[in-house]
This record gives C-alpha cells, structure tokens and sequence, in this order.
C-alpha cells in the first residue's frame, strides 16, 4: 500500500476506534493495533455484511458486538485479549481469530457450523447452544459456556472438555450425548 493510502485508513480508522497504536502493514494492507479496538458505528464498519478491512493482530480487546455481520472476514488473526462477536448473524467461525489468549465470545449467531475454530483454545469460548450445531470439536478446548441455557448439554460437555487423550475424551462425550438424545451435537 503506498503512504497516502495508509495515512488516509490510519485517519479514517482512528475516527472510529480508540487505541494506542496502528500498524498498517505495507506488505499486505492488514492492520495491527497495540490496544483495543471496538467498532463503535455499525454503518461504516458493515460492508455487505463483513468489515471492510483485514485485522491482523490486536494487541488487546476486539468488540465487533451486534454489528449485524454476517461473517467474520476482516476480523484479526490473532488476539491477545478478548474477542467479542456476538449479537451478529454469523452462520460459522471462518475468518474468525486463529488465536486468542482471553475470551473468545460469539453467542446469539445462528451458527451451523463450527468450521472456522480457533487452533489454540481461548481462556473460554462461548456460543449459542442450537441442537442441530455438532459440538464434539469443542472438547479440545478448555472451558466453553453456552450463553443462554442448555445447562443439559452444558453438563455433558463439561464432564469432557479439556480431557486428555482428546480422541477419548471426544468418544466418551459423544456416547453421552447419543445417550441423552442429542444424536446431532453428538459430531465433529
């Protein structure tokens, strides 16, 4: 990207934000900021349903709460405090953090899929409980909450989560949920 271009977004970024710091990367135009970003007006920051630029790192919190995005492209690759996306009509996680050291929150999305997981489990990841939404990929993870109810599953899920060998813990959660008729939480 050439200087102009940068100077203009890093204006036009920091009218919308409150940070530290921004890092337009000249290499492939992400951006990195050294603090916390929250999109604070929804029409500027949804471009047909995504955010119209690519996040690379933030080095703090990311809000993109209620925003009525439809996909989390854009969104950074890596967060070193807590990623908000909930409130927001995303159908699963691709484009979403790869990895985040706090809390990674998207419940109230009509998830289908949990295609998109982070590599790396957050401190604890939360999201809508929906019977239909296959939840066995969530055992590698640490700590998980669904936001709103489904204290059943929730039960079954923290009996498993975070036990290792992973593979068994997996086979185990899978019988449970079988067991407890909820035959299509019960896949990857």
């Amino acid at each position: 990207m050439n200087s102009k271009l940068n100077e203009t977004l890093s204006k036009l970024i920091h009218n919308y934000y409150k940070m530290k710091e921004l890092i337009i990367d000249n290499d492939d135009g992400s951006i990195t900021v050294y603090g916390d970003v929250t999109i604070t007006n929804p029409d500027m920051w949804n471009v047909n349903g995504r955010l119209p630029v690519q996040f690379h790192k933030i080095d703090g919190d990311f809000n993109c709460t209620s925003r009525q995005l439809n996909s989390m492209a854009g969104c950074p690759q890596i967060v070193l405090g807590n990623f908000y996306f909930s409130g927001n009509n995303a159908t699963d996680l691709i484009g979403g953090p790869e990895k985040v050291l706090g809390d990674y929150s998207c419940y109230s999305n009509p998830l289908t899929s949990l295609d998109g997981l982070p590599k790396t489990s957050p401190k604890l990841f939360t999201i809508s409980y929906s019977k239909t939404l296959p939840l066995l990929r969530l055992v590698a993870f640490d700590k998980i909450s669904f936001g709103g109810g489904a204290r059943s599953v929730q039960r079954i899920m923290n009996r498993h989560v975070g036990k290792k060998p992973v593979r068994q813990a997996i086979i185990q959660c899978q019988r449970e949920l079988i067991d407890a008729g909820l035959a299509e939480n019960a896949a990857l």
